[in-house]
């Protein structure tokens, strides 16, 4: 299964690294072992990548809410029960799966 992040997260955390190893690179002394030499080349590898990333198109994607956190549907006993009005042509509550979902879906405030 694909996994998302959210894009302006992702660049917040890779500015602050970048900030961080920039801090390294300007204040640690150049004799010390070629560390210094190494972290620009990486700096400048982040800033590529930071570019790469801004540049890369977002997925467009939406939270699915599963039929065991949706507002519309209730449990009784080991039943999942789906209420919602405009789900189902006949109207009527319809057994349903919590791992399942549809685009009816609304989480319900307790979570539970």
């Amino acid at each position: 299964m694909a996994e998302y992040i959210e894009r302006e997260a992702l660049i917040q955390k890779y500015r602050s690294e970048i900030e961080k190893m920039r801090e390294y690179a300007i204040n640690t002394p150049n004799g010390d072992d070629g560390n210094v030499l190494e972290c620009r080349g990486e700096l400048t590898g982040m800033r590529m990548a930071l570019k790469f990333i801004q540049r890369y198109p977002a997925a467009d994607v939406v939270e699915v809410v599963r039929c065991g956190q949706c507002f519309y549907s209730a449990h009784e006993g080991d039943l999942w029960i789906c209420v919602h009005p405009d789900q189902y042509c006949d109207c009527e509550a319809k057994i349903v799966n919590p791992g399942y979902f549809c685009s009816y879906g609304k989480r319900r405030e307790d979570n539970a």
